[in-house]
């Protein structure tokens, strides 16, 4: 164990800010959409279609409509042939009905129409491109930026062992060549390596969710097991943080303090939060009392509003108008918020 605990600070190459969350915990009760279950794995929401990611099926997409539970297409069938996928990244972007991928094993970029892959029965790929990275990994995050440019993040983890090999790192390409562009750092070295000897599970501690807020090109990053906010600015290459104080911070035993999701809703960010001190978990690792926290936060960092749900929530989404959220204790069917009631 650390002889000496790792603060936030130490860990992160960038400047940290801080900011308090508010006093007042504001409850929010999802209602259950309906009967239909679903399998609700990484999930994506468009219009009225749920995407489905799964890696052990013959197709890494299945699309389905939110009202009758019916699959409408099959996306991406797995295999090593000129029109198929070999390992899709889990973390997809889904914009304006377009799905955009990335096959970690070929590094090759793609983009596919939902809508039409639905009229033909199969997938519809409008866009391919492939770049000069060979062998992502499984944590690759990819984000269109523009037209012409993918951000993709590097966890540096070795597929044997989950474990990481070095500080992770953003890169981004450019799409009409392949090539890397530029590449922009996170973690101090020396507290890498720190974490990396002294760690007895080699957890990938830097897991994160994350969104792009294009109006202020700018990307947003909320770390797994840190209660910290980063935004990039990939114009510039700057990255400043900010640390959510009243969150409890960096524990290396404890791994029930994360960020489970950050979306933009076109004004404010919304984070999905769970966690608890190390402390206050019940023996034998019972979550049963955990309730997920929905912050909204401005994009000058300052958090308006924190709203506590009535249990463990694990992922959600937004379309239309409409939250759709995963529930741990019945993680089949959706559930949802409006969002107006969260803005």
């Amino acid at each position: 164990m650390l002889s000496c605990t790792l603060s936030e600070e130490d860990i992160f190459d960038f400047p940290l800010s801080s900011v308090d969350l508010p006093n007042e915990l504001i409850p929010l009760v999802p209602n259950k959409l309906s009967d239909i279950e679903f399998e609700l794995n990484n999930f994506q929401i468009c219009d009225s279609l749920l995407i489905e990611y799964n890696s052990t099926k013959s197709y890494a997409l299945t699309v389905l409509s939110i009202n009758s539970g019916d699959t409408l297409v099959n996306l991406c069938r797995k295999g090593r042939g000129p029109d198929e996928t070999f390992f899709i990244a889990p973390y997809y972007d889904i914009v304006n009905g377009t799905a955009r991928i990335v096959d970690c094993m070929n590094s090759r970029y793609s983009e596919i129409d939902l809508y039409e892959s639905i009229r033909n029965g199969f997938t519809t790929v409008r866009r391919h491109s492939s770049f000069g990275n060979p062998g992502l990994n499984l944590y690759y995050s990819t984000r269109l930026i523009g037209a012409d440019s993918l951000l993709c993040y590097d966890g540096k983890t070795v597929l044997q062992t989950n474990s990481v090999s070095a500080p992770p790192t953003f890169s981004m390409f450019d799409l009409k060549d392949g090539h890397c562009v530029a590449e922009y750092g996170l973690i101090r070295m020396n507290s890498f390596e720190r974490l990396q000897k002294e760690s007895d599970d080699k957890r990938n501690y830097f897991l994160f969710r994350d969104c792009t807020i294009p109006m202020n090109h700018t990307h947003c990053i909320c770390f797994n097991t840190f209660p910290v906010v980063a935004f990039l600015d990939y114009r510039t290459g700057m990255i400043h943080g900010i640390k959510i104080n009243g969150l409890p911070g960096f524990d290396i035993k404890n791994e029930f303090c994360q960020f489970r999701q950050v979306l933009f809703d076109g004004s404010n960010l919304l984070l999905l939060y769970i966690g608890v001190p190390s402390t206050q978990l019940a023996p034998g690792g019972d979550y049963g009392s955990v309730h997920s926290k929905i912050l909204q936060m401005n994009l000058d960092g300052s958090i308006q509003h924190c709203y506590e749900l009535d249990g463990l929530y694990t992922q959600f989404q937004i379309s239309n108008g409409i939250v759709y959220l995963r529930k741990a204790i019945d993680s089949s069917h959706l559930y949802t918020l409006d969002i107006n009631k969260i803005s």
